[in-house]
């Protein structure tokens, strides 16, 4: 219960508001009264109340001094001022000092009990905002090294428009030294073989990761993460405009380093260079496309800026056109995709360029299968037929012909596999609202935004997701899973309905007895009388 202290100089009047007021049934304890302001500060300093009922015109205190006494020592105990004053100075002067509520007397016992009902349910919210951002202050404290991985992970996938006073300061309690003032992505995969378990995969991640500290970590700055696909990831500094022989000198010493030391050998992609953090993003993507590049030739690294000049930068995709390509896909707009890789296509046939040269556009274009996989979280899963073997399977085909119907045969697998995996994730998500709804709807302090924390699903998602699926709301849920459950403790002879009430989770035995008479036909107590 919340704790309330009543302040008048009236005696008489404090008892009339004890017996016309059911502050025990609302949820409010009295654990006090006081004649005037300075005996009510000793009570808020012993007592901690909630809530203060004050008159305004009292001796040696009076309510507006109590008011600013409590604004000016910050104390969270909320004030509703009862005045005989109808004075708009006074309400001005009370509403400047923080006080919640203005009531007139004679009190009316109606407006009164609805200011605390209010007040009450506006001190719930705080308490669970509070108690909310407590948690995430602590999962913040001890999940430091995962939330630096996430936020840079989150600049490479260009979730940031512009780096502005937020990031930066995001930045700086991660201990995250961003912005370089040049700088470019490298990114590392390791060529595991198919005999390697998980735990072997992560004995060589880590290996890795400890050699690239060790080599790169003198004399340069640089930030890591890993990508959906546990690539490693780094943001290296290039202020001093590292050149690619001396990067290609430590690339080579890390290579030769974990070949002595039987460590599965990396592929490498490097992007060119940038000073604008707004293109980390293309960077990455540079990175990926030099790293795919790699692979198709089968050489430990390769500069996005070496291949890409040789022709490439003439049919490499636009931004413009990749974003479209991409945005295009999620819809599921098939005829748009296949117009857009018919012009590609085309354009390609007209330049004659090389095949080997034809393979590092199909694999820009792959990469676009990639970046929407990314999206579902589960990569290997979603491509495993189609893309595990990608560059493989590009050298089989020997033509541009060729390269042109296996792509467009995989854009179209991929998404269709995609479309399925999204609908499988909505259905698991209702499940999962619905298992957390049947275990805690009973609570009085059930919020949809729990549910939204508990899950870790943005609010809106989570709303929208549940009345596609199902066609109702999740408020709607949870009041006909709370009446089903009043009435099966009507059944078993439960007969009080203000504990009725409490029991299946409703704060309000008013509001209760509206919803169960809507959904039942009847009152509570008509429905209680009916089983007599």
């Amino acid at each position: 219960m919340l704790k309330i202290i009543i302040v008048d100089d009236e005696y008489l009047f404090r008892e009339a508001l004890k017996v016309s007021i059911d502050f025990e049934g609302l949820g409010l304890e009295i654990v006090g009264e006081a004649k005037n302001g300075k005996e009510a500060i000793g009570l808020v300093e012993s007592q901690k109340p909630d809530i203060a009922l004050v008159d305004i015109n009292m001796p040696i205190i009076d309510g507006l001094e109590f008011a600013k006494y409590i604004n000016s020592k910050e104390i969270d105990t909320k004030i509703i001022i009862i005045s005989g004053y109808d004075q708009f100075d006074y309400a001005k002067e009370a509403i400047h000092l923080g006080v919640q509520s203005y009531l007139l007397k004679p009190i009316n016992e109606e407006e009164l009990t609805n200011e605390l009902k209010e007040l009450m349910r506006s001190i719930e919210v705080e308490r669970s905002i509070s108690e909310e951002i407590s948690v995430l202050k602590e999962q913040a404290r001890t999940n430091v090294p995962f939330l630096k991985e996430r936020l840079i992970l989150d600049l490479l996938m260009g979730h940031f428009d512009t780096i502005d006073s937020t990031l930066v300061q995001k930045f700086e309690y991660l201990n995250i030294t961003l912005p370089f003032k040049q700088y470019c992505v490298v990114i590392f995969e390791l060529s595991l073989s198919e005999d390697d378990n998980e735990e072997m995969m992560e004995i060589h991640r880590i290996t890795l990761h400890k050699l690239v500290d060790k080599l790169f970590g003198q004399g340069m700055k640089y930030q890591w993460t890993y990508d959906h696909k546990r690539r490693m990831c780094l943001i290296m500094d290039n202020d001093d405009h590292y050149s690619q022989d001396r990067l290609s000198a430590q690339l080579g010493s890390l290579i030769k380093v974990m070949k002595e030391n039987n460590v599965a050998q990396p592929f490498i992609g490097i992007s060119n260079s940038y000073s604008m953090f707004e293109y980390t993003h293309t960077a990455y993507n540079e990175a990926v496309s030099a790293l795919n590049y790699s692979k198709s030739q089968n050489q430990n690294y390769s500069f996005y800026g070496t291949f890409s000049d040789k022709g490439l930068s003439l049919v490499v995709i636009s931004k413009e056109q990749r974003n479209e390509i991409l945005m295009n896909m999620r819809m599921g707009n098939t005829s748009e995709i296949m117009d857009a890789l018919d012009g590609i296509f085309l354009r390609l046939r007209k330049i004659e360029l090389h095949v080997n040269n034809i393979r590092y556009v199909f694999m820009e274009l792959s990469s676009l299968c990639m970046e929407l996989v990314s999206e579902v979280d589960d990569t290997d899963e979603v491509f495993g037929k189609w893309l595990k073997e990608l560059f493989d399977e590009s050298r089989y085909h020997q033509s541009i012909d060729a390269l042109e119907s296996w792509l467009k045969e995989t854009i179209l697998n991929v998404m269709s596999l995609i479309d399925d995996k999204k609908t499988n994730k909505s259905l698991a998500l209702v499940n999962e609202i619905k298992k957390y709804v049947d275990q805690n709807f009973t609570r009085s302090d059930f919020s949809i935004d729990k549910i939204a924390n508990a899950l870790y699903v943005n609010y809106s998602h989570l709303c929208y997701t549940f009345k596609k699926e199902t066609d109702t709301t999740i408020n709607d849920y949870v009041v006909d899973k709370r009446l089903n459950h009043a009435v099966m403790l009507m059944n078993e002879g439960h007969t009080v309905i203000r504990s009725i009430s409490e029991l299946v989770g409703f704060s309000d035995s008013g509001y209760f007895s509206k919803s169960f008479k809507k959904h039942m036909g009847v009152t509570p107590s008509q429905y209680i009388n009916s089983k007599v």
